[in-house]
């Protein structure tokens, strides 16, 4: 007769919930916006900030730029979210629980921002070329030069152009 092995209960790993902007942060939220505008009021309202609506909102925003591809701007995408977060933050005094939940109202807040700023920035690149890029695009209208008096010619009008 041969054993059979005993076998061991395995343990299940609790499972990490992904929501990251949910009813904790929510309440959060409530909490801030309840502080009284005092000195302890303000400390009060840094710790709950920095503890519990800092890294939400910090989600929120990169998840909103990733997702719907808001990339026309100058600067890196860490910037960019740092600015959305400020911007939320801004407008935080805003939000009314009575209309509807916290992560709902600020993605709205956030979205818009993106797509106000996104449009013009991609207005500003549309509209705003390089003098070498325009040079050299197909389109350009500026004849090719190739002969050298006509290359003098255009030294002289550059040289004259830069006094004006």
């Amino acid at each position: 007769m041969a054993k059979q092995p005993i076998k061991k209960p395995v343990k299940k790993r609790k499972k990490k919930s992904k929501m990251y902007f949910g009813t904790p942060a929510q309440e959060a939220i409530m909490e801030y916006l309840g502080c009284p505008e005092t000195d302890v009021g303000y400390k009060e309202r840094n710790k709950i900030y920095n503890d519990r609506i800092k890294y939400p909102f910090e989600k929120l925003a990169e998840n909103i730029i990733h997702t719907f591809k808001f990339y026309n701007f100058d600067y890196s995408s860490e910037q960019v979210k740092h600015e959305v977060v400020s911007f939320m933050v801004m407008n935080m005094h805003k939000f009314n629980p009575d209309k509807g939940r916290a992560f709902s109202y600020f993605s709205i807040v956030a979205k818009n921002y993106l797509i106000l700023h996104n449009n013009n920035n991609y207005k500003k690149m549309k509209s705003h070329t390089t003098i070498e890029a325009a040079y050299l695009s197909p389109k350009a209208t500026m004849p090719i030069i190739t002969e050298d008096h006509d290359q003098d010619n255009m030294n002289d009008f550059f040289s004259q152009m830069v006094l004006y």
